[in-house]
């Protein structure tokens, strides 16, 4: 018998509250996204985002194709995680917190990230790289965090079995 299959599903606040919230450009400000740093810094503060104690951590990724499957995933009990791409799409894959040591691989998701869009993710939220949308293609997203936490608050662990990733109609 076949796995679970995670398909992608587009990113919507309502879809997406199990995991964090979306931050959404305003349409006034659409055609250069996230050109402007201290713009997304600003919505994630009247998010919510400013409740995290310590000194904030900016990490800059570049991300190529891989195979579509969720072998991995992380998580990080303490700390809310922002992550915002740039200039591409991406496709996030998530699974809600839980108190296991692993996530149900039937319960893992995969949202398209839009250019024009961040999240940030709820403490505990499983959560692993996100996926370049087109074969070939590189794309580049920030993650935002507290300082420490990738030494002192991540449990990243395989995920059994992996999870196929298909793409949403």
């Amino acid at each position: 018998m076949a796995g679970p299959v995670a398909v992608v599903r587009p990113l919507t606040p309502e879809a997406f509250a199990p995991y964090g919230s979306v931050i959404q450009v305003p349409p006034e400000h659409q055609a250069g996204g996230w050109d402007e740093l201290p713009f997304p810094i600003r919505l994630a503060a009247e998010a919510g985002f400013a409740k995290v104690e310590g000194e904030l951590q900016f990490l800059a990724v570049t991300l190529a194709e891989r195979a579509l499957e969720v072998g991995y995933i992380e998580r990080h009990l303490a700390t809310a995680e922002i992550v915002i791409p740039l200039g591409q799409p991406l496709w996030l894959p998530v699974a809600a917190p839980t108190e296991a040591a692993a996530p149900d691989p039937a319960a893992v998701c995969v949202f398209a990230l839009q250019p024009t869009q961040a999240v940030i993710l709820l403490p505990g939220t499983w959560h692993f790289a996100p996926f370049v949308t087109r074969p070939g293609a590189v794309a580049s997203l920030l993650a935002i965090y507290r300082r420490g936490t990738m030494e002192s608050d991540m449990q990243l662990i395989p995920l059994q079995p992996p999870v196929p990733v298909a793409a949403g109609t």
